[in-house]
Formats: C-alpha cells, sequence, structure tokens
C-alpha cells in the first residue's frame, strides 16, 4: 500500500521545529512568551496535518469496515458451528458424570447399609452378654463399623477438554478485604470535583499542572 506524502514544506517546517524544541531553554518571560506562541503554531501545523489526511483515513478506514464485515460474514457462521459442536460434547461429558456420581452415591448407600446392619448385630449380640467387659467390648466393636468411603475411577481425560473454575460474588458484604478493590474511576471523579478538599482515609488527593496553550 502505497502512503500519502505530505507537502515538502509542511515536513520542512515540522523538521525544523523538531530541531528548535531541542535546543530549547526557557529562562526568562521573553523566551517563555516565544514558547508560548510556537506551541500555538505547532497546534495549528497539526490540525493541518489531521486535515491532510483525513479524507485518506476515511477511505481506508471505509475499506478497512468492508473488509473486516465479509470477514465476519463467514467467521460466525463457523463460530456457531464450532458453538454447537462443543455444547453437544460437553452435553454428553456431563451426562456421563452424572452416570458415575449416580453410581458412586448408590455404592456409598450400599456400603452404608452394610456398615449399620453389621453395628445393630453387635450391638444386639451384646445385649445378651452378662459380663459387663464383654459387653462393653462387643459395643466398642460395633461402634467401630465405619463403611467406607467409596471411590470411583476419574473418567479419561480426553485431550482438549478443560474445567475452568470461575466464581460469582454471593454477598460483597461478606467479602474479605484482601478480595475488595478501589473504586478509582469514582475517586478521579472526587478528585476532579473537589479538588482535594475532602478527606477519605487511605486516599491521598494531588494535583498535576499540565499547560495549555490553545490554538
Amino acid at each position: 500500500m502505497q502512503l500519502t506524502r505530505v507537502n515538502p514544506e509542511m515536513e520542512t517546517g515540522i523538521t525544523k521545529l523538531e530541531s528548535w524544541s531541542k535546543s530549547l531553554v526557557v529562562d526568562n518571560q521573553e523566551n517563555r512568551i516565544l514558547a508560548i506562541d510556537i506551541a500555538k503554531q505547532v497546534k495549528g501545523r497539526k490540525k493541518q496535518i489531521v486535515e491532510f489526511f483525513a479524507d485518506t483515513k476515511d477511505k481506508a478506514h471505509q475499506t478497512w469496515k468492508a473488509i473486516v464485515a465479509q470477514e465476519k460474514s463467514f467467521t460466525d457462521r463457523l463460530d456457531s458451528v464450532e458453538r454447537l459442536t462443543k455444547q453437544a460434547i460437553i452435553t454428553y461429558d456431563n451426562e456421563v458424570e452424572r452416570q458415575r456420581q449416580e453410581e458412586r452415591a448408590r455404592l456409598q448407600a450400599e456400603a452404608d447399609k452394610k456398615a449399620r446392619v453389621e453395628r445393630e448385630r453387635l450391638e444386639k449380640a451384646a445385649e445378651k452378654l452378662k459380663t459387663p467387659e464383654l459387653k462393653e467390648q462387643r459395643l466398642e466393636e460395633a461402634a467401630e463399623i465405619i463403611a467406607p468411603v467409596v471411590q470411583m475411577a476419574e473418567p479419561e481425560k480426553v485431550k482438549g477438554t478443560r474445567t475452568t473454575w470461575k466464581h460469582r460474588v454471593m454477598n460483597v458484604d461478606e467479602l474479605d478485604r484482601q478480595y475488595m478493590i478501589p473504586n478509582d474511576k469514582m475517586l478521579d471523579g472526587i478528585a476532579r470535583s473537589t479538588k482535594g478538599n475532602i478527606k477519605i482515609a487511605g486516599v491521598e488527593f494531588y494535583p498535576v499542572k499540565s499547560l495549555n496553550v490553545g490554538a
């Protein structure tokens, strides 16, 4: 793509201004007035440059928008295919996981029932014993009957499958302070509107000077 070149006179003027600014030292009021005047000229030249390139930029932007729109007409369709495909895969994976957890719960219930029946058997046996020592021993044996925690083999990880953990804040009032972030946008607004005339704990309002020379 061939770039638009500015008027040689305009480019020469910019080069002179660059050279002047690099050696500029403002050490008296006269030099300050001169510097302000040059700064205003610079703003004017900048406006000329922007106007010079405006038409070229507009045409390039229109071309860019047309290309992007055409590109998007294809990528949107492919995005839809990808989304529906992934959705079907995730639905299947979730169903497999649901069945796995359901089977684990069933096996755990069986193990719990088996342990409970054995405890009850030992407790009934203890009631029939006459010797306190034997009775206590049998009750201790019953108390030690605990169902093992059923473990299910994790499904084989399929390449490309990834689980991402995210968060949602349920109650901001319960959040620990370390998870809070300052509202910088609001604080900047307060700084501009009050000019530092109010105090907020943990916040410092300070001025930053800049120079506006106008056009």
